[in-house]
């Protein structure tokens, strides 16, 4: 399918948590972005994105946000670049690590 003519219709930036840990702090959190749907109504497929992000001491919520959505897009740009044969051999590994025993 082709989504390149179809609008941004909808972003949402969800669930922000900050963590602290040993090697400095993080903010994690859900993009959502939405596209139009074939017709042009608004309520087309959707992509969300969990991740998180390294916090400086200064941020601004802007920031974060900024920082959240640059990182989406990294992981949307990646699995863009999968062919359908090599996200298929993913889903398999997948599928065979879920199935594994969990017994040494």
């Amino acid at each position: 399918m082709d989504y390149s003519k179809r609008l941004i219709t909808d972003v949402q930036i969800t669930g922000l948590q900050q963590h602290e840990g040993y090697d400095g702090t993080t903010v994690s959190g859900s993009v959502r972005l939405q596209l139009s749907a074939h017709d042009g109504n608004e309520f087309g497929p959707t992509a969300t994105i969990e991740l998180a992000t390294d916090l400086t001491g200064n941020a601004t919520f802007q920031d974060v946000e900024r920082q959240l959505l640059v990182a989406a897009l990294g992981v949307l740009g990646r699995l863009a670049a999968l062919s359908p044969k090599d996200a298929h051999a993913e889903l398999q590994k997948s599928r065979f690590r879920q199935y594994l025993s969990k017994t040494p």
